[in-house]
């Protein structure tokens, strides 16, 4: 019986130990649990400028000046074999050549508003041509009382917390395209300044010429009327006008006739004149009193 049962017991375990090989399951590894992560993107930050207006244009562009306020002196033209520059960054930095030394300022712009900062300057003294220094010093006060801007074409003009211009730039260098005659075309006034040395520009919706032909003649539109008369160039640059005669309209809109009549007036008072490019700027013996145009594109 011994064997038997010993048969028996062994025959038994060897069953245990098959079953329990046979019902048992290995685990598959599980993926590491993962926690959703958003999606990558990029920002591109964008300085407002007050939708598509001229301000979009301040920036990036070599301003070249054409006249300026001088303060107590009246309102002059840049003088000659002098350059002076404003280049807008687009990140808050004016830069440029004042005439003589080189200058930068900060400044910002909200909508057609500008703000310039007080410029700093290199250090140098220039003796030529006479009065370089002068205007220099002019100039860097009178770009600190910019308040507003706006550009037409190629030319910027910044005005002064009174809403008149100040300062009258132009995208083209003086010098750098041919200039055109005299008797070119149409010109079109940007900008006038009074004995006084008060500088504006023609009226919201009035349009002020003046047309040279080849045979001494002048003629154009004052704003209200038309004129005509007759015109003298002698010697480099010299020229004189008049007498001239008007229509008689009038038109009742505040302030041009009395804009027609400073034109008309100013006119026979130049002395001078010059053109660069396509801009033409007139002014009396004394670089006092100046009208300036720019050619009917």
């Amino acid at each position: 019986m011994k064997p038997v049962l010993l048969g028996l017991l062994t025959g038994l375990l060897i069953v245990m130990l098959c079953l329990s090989g046979c019902t048992h399951q290995s685990e598959s590894p599980q993926p590491p649990a993962t926690t959703p992560q958003p999606a990558t993107t990029t920002r591109l930050e964008t300085t407002p400028t007050g939708g598509t207006g001229p301000q979009q244009s301040l920036a990036g562009v070599s301003w070249y000046l054409v006249t300026f306020n001088s303060g107590t002196s009246g309102s002059l033209s840049v003088l000659p074999d002098t350059e002076i520059t404003a280049f807008f960054d687009g990140s808050g930095i004016v830069s440029g050549s004042a005439g003589c030394n080189s200058y930068t300022a900060s400044y910002s712009v909200s909508l057609n508003g500008l703000f310039i900062g007080s410029p700093a300057t290199t250090k140098m003294n220039c003796n030529s041509p006479p009065g370089i220094m002068t205007q220099e010093t002019y100039y860097l006060t009178t770009l600190q009382g910019a308040s507003t801007f706006r550009i037409d074409g190629d030319t910027l003009t910044i005005k002064n917390t009174g809403g008149n211009p100040i300062l009258t730039y132009s995208r083209i260098r003086p010098g750098s395209q041919p200039s055109v005659p005299l008797t070119a075309g149409n010109w079109i006034l940007l900008s006038y300044i009074d004995r006084g040395g008060n500088i504006f520009t023609p009226i919201s919706g009035t349009t002020l010429t003046a047309q040279f032909d080849e045979t001494g003649k002048i003629g154009g539109s004052s704003g209200c009327n038309t004129f005509a008369g007759n015109y003298v160039v002698s010697g480099e640059g010299r020229i004189s006008i008049g007498p001239l005669a008007s229509t008689e309209m009038a038109c009742l809109e505040e302030g041009i006739m009395s804009q027609e009549s400073m034109y008309l007036s100013l006119l026979q008072e130049m002395d001078l004149y010059s053109i660069q490019g396509n801009q033409l700027v007139m002014s009396d013996a004394g670089g006092r009193a100046t009208l300036s145009f720019d050619l009917q594109k």
